[in-house]
């Protein structure tokens, strides 16, 4: 059931300004109403019913206006986001793409320093295989899919892009210490062998 939205106002010169929107019980006297407050951390992932039913592929992205951009220019796709930009990934719930099996997840970054970032901090989080999209040199600071569908490209290009941009992270796995036996022998002479 939709629990939040967020309210999106555009204004002159780029800027924005975002409310959340959040269905809301008092508790005192159990009265429900929608407010503008955040929802409860951990936040839920933008979409998150296509998320835990994608087929083929999940896109991550930076934004609800770069998320519903992807869903138009990538309709098999499940194309999702996290709430409140780069200094909140940590507060998301990744646990609906964490728990996926058998479909890839892709993660394609904002062009900039915070963005790239931001999807690195993603990939260690899910502790999964994911593809990062590489991004385009001569592509403007901040440029994101929500551009590149403003300028045209279709769904086979951003296919392709992926397909040709994109490498593959996998978690590292755990450093395993080496085993000490303590029962009486000499600790430093044990230590300086391994």
């Amino acid at each position: 059931q939709l629990t939040c939205f967020r309210v999106r106002m555009d204004r002159p010169g780029g800027k924005k300004d975002i409310f959340p929107v959040c269905f809301c019980r008092h508790r005192i006297n159990a009265e429900t109403s929608w407010q503008l407050r955040e929802p409860p951390e951990p936040f839920a992932l933008f979409d998150v019913p296509s998320v835990v039913s994608a087929q083929d592929g999940v896109l991550v992205v930076e934004g609800e206006k770069t998320a519903v951009a992807g869903r138009r220019v990538l309709p098999r796709w499940a194309v999702t986001t996290w709430p409140g930009g780069v200094q909140r990934v940590r507060k998301a719930d990744w646990s609906s793409i964490r728990g996926l099996t058998g479909v890839k997840i892709v993660l394609w970054p904002d062009n900039d320093k915070p963005g790239i970032a931001a999807m690195s901090e993603i990939a260690q989080l899910l502790d999964r295989t994911v593809r990062v999209v590489n991004l385009d040199e001569a592509w403007p600071k901040g440029y994101d899919l929500a551009d590149l569908e403003a300028d045209g490209w279709t769904t086979e290009r951003v296919e392709k892009w992926i397909a040709e941009n994109s490498v593959e992270l996998r978690p590292e796995l755990p450093v395993t210490r080496p085993e000490v036996d303590l029962s009486g022998h000499d600790h430093n002479a044990q230590m300086r062998s391994i």
